[in-house]
């Protein structure tokens, strides 16, 4: 019989060697930065992925709005952030 086991996959790879040190957790500066402003910077929100079989329910990303990794580890997310940054809207 096989088990089921939790996915567990390789982060996206990032466009940035680095980033930017913040004073915020990521998961509230994504709740204050109004879409407007991300969509002014250039950055698009993913779309709501549907959800998968045998993802860890214990992690959410808020910026995905979907199950499998933590919203602080959303390599999508620190991209995100950091070009709002470079763009001087901190």
């Amino acid at each position: 019989r096989n088990e089921e086991k939790i996915r567990e996959s390789k982060p996206p790879p990032s466009k940035f060697t680095g980033y930017t040190l913040l004073n915020a957790p990521r998961e509230r500066i994504l709740a204050e930065v109004s879409s407007a402003d991300f969509k002014k910077a250039g950055v698009r929100f993913p779309k709501e992925l549907p959800a998968k079989a045998n993802v860890d329910r214990g992690k959410y990303c808020r910026y995905y709005r979907s199950y499998g990794h933590m919203t602080e580890d959303c390599v999508h997310l620190k991209d995100a952030i950091e070009i709002l940054i470079q763009k001087g809207y901190a």
